[in-house]
């Protein structure tokens, strides 16, 4: 039986792994609990990344554009 990291999980989440890769995690992850667990918990996590988009507030984006322009050599 392969042993996979939580690496590799993230790489299949990500689908950046090679096809023997893929199948021989898909089998390890049906016949392994805790292995199916960990990997529902990357993409979870992947599901709140995504999600989870902010912009800087006006004022931050303000004071840092006049201090590029204070401190810009011309």
């Amino acid at each position: 039986m392969t042993i996979f990291t939580p690496e590799d999980l993230i790489q299949f989440a990500y689908k950046e792994t090679t096809q023997l890769q893929t199948s021989a995690i898909q089998q390890a992850v049906a016949s392994d609990w805790n292995l199916y667990e960990e990997l529902e918990s990357i993409q979870e996590v992947m599901q709140q990344l995504d999600g989870e988009l902010f912009a800087p507030r006006q004022q931050s984006v303000t004071r840092v554009l006049n201090y590029a322009r204070q401190t810009a050599v011309i």
